[in-house]
């Protein structure tokens, strides 16, 4: 199986934007739509079946994993420690898997992607669903594939999840993020293990190894690099600090 871009940002869908059954559209309807649901606001949690997006790949979307069963989004955010009133980019945010979790628990998120359409995804849930007081705290930006293109010293953290291994110069795109993390300041992927995992998940040459990574981080300045091997069945998590 190839593991394209495609289909990491329909994998991402799952969760934010499921499709629940529905008859099968008509020949003359390319796209099934439904309409957005109202969550409660006053949650800090976010519902599998928030909200339903018309998209072409609708039908890959309905046969997409769960992903919340192997992601274990809330303890990969009680990992990161008290992010209340910290500031923090989701590099590669696709439709807001983590972004909009990380508004909920309190944190001022940048969701960081390339496509348009996604900054547009996650702007219209953000309308619909958020509070004012958690929308202002949630804004998208728009970046090159090679620059997340984020002011020097903006950040508190930075995430790249299910991301890092579409980045094509590694080296170059963690080095200029590391000027837009503070001093003090922490990044953190996560990425497949390069274990036999099942089939919906990327192939073996579509991931890297957590120990080049590790090396990669070291040469570009992080330190008190942390390779966590055993919270997540499937996948590793990697701390980086940016000293001071």
């Amino acid at each position: 199986m190839v593991w394209t871009t495609s289909m990491i940002l329909v994998l991402g869908m799952t969760l934010i934007y499921s499709c629940k059954e529905s008859p099968s559209p008509q020949e003359s309807d390319p796209v099934v739509e439904k309409k957005p649901v109202q969550v409660d606001r006053t949650s800090t949690e976010i519902n599998d079946d928030l909200v339903t997006v018309s998209r072409d790949d609708v039908n890959i979307i309905d046969n997409a994993p769960d992903r919340s069963s192997w992601q274990n989004p809330n303890l990969v955010i009680q990992r990161m420690g008290d992010i209340k009133g910290k500031t923090i980019a989701d590099i590669g945010a696709s439709v807001g898997y983590f972004a909009f979790r990380l508004v909920l628990s309190g944190a001022d998120v940048i969701a960081v992607e390339l496509d348009d359409s996604m900054i547009q995804l996650m702007n219209s849930f953000s309308i619909t669903n958020l509070s004012k007081e958690q929308s202002e705290r949630f804004k998208t930006h728009l970046a090159l594939a090679d620059d997340p293109l984020l002011e020097e010293n903006e950040l508190d953290q930075a995430i790249i999840m299910n991301t890092i291994t579409l980045i094509e110069d590694k080296q170059g795109y963690l080095s200029k993020l590391k000027k837009c993390i503070k001093p003090d300041g922490r990044l953190m992927i996560m990425d497949f293990k390069m274990k036999r995992l099942p089939p919906q998940f990327p192939d073996k040459e579509d991931r890297i190894y957590p120990d080049i990574l590790e090396e990669m981080l070291y040469d570009i300045g992080y330190d008190e690099v942390v390779i966590d091997d055993s919270t997540l069945d499937y996948q590793y998590i990697i701390f980086a600090n940016n000293p001071k």
